[in-house]
């Protein structure tokens, strides 16, 4: 191998290690409480809302695929969506 190559290739490895370094810092930094509070309520939120979002979809393919008749839209039921 040159010393061209070699000097490239050490660089390259010197890079991704600081890259890595830096990787770690950030995740052994904690979040601030707020923050996996408003994670943890916009994952819910989203668990939540999955089935409508998934059947809108499945209507919208279907539509453009022309397929009939279209599935009747999720309606909330006591407040449930069914």
């Amino acid at each position: 191998m040159s010393d061209i190559v070699y000097q490239g290739l050490l660089q390259r490895v010197a890079a991704c290690a600081a890259v890595q370094a830096a990787c770690e810092r950030i995740h052994n930094t904690p979040a601030p409480f707020a923050y996996s509070l408003l994670l943890h309520r916009t994952a819910w939120l989203f668990c939540l809302l999955l089935r409508s979002i998934v059947r809108t979809i499945e209507i919208d393919l279907l539509d453009g695929l022309g397929v009939r008749p279209l599935p009747q839209p999720l309606s909330p039921s006591n407040y449930v969506l069914r």
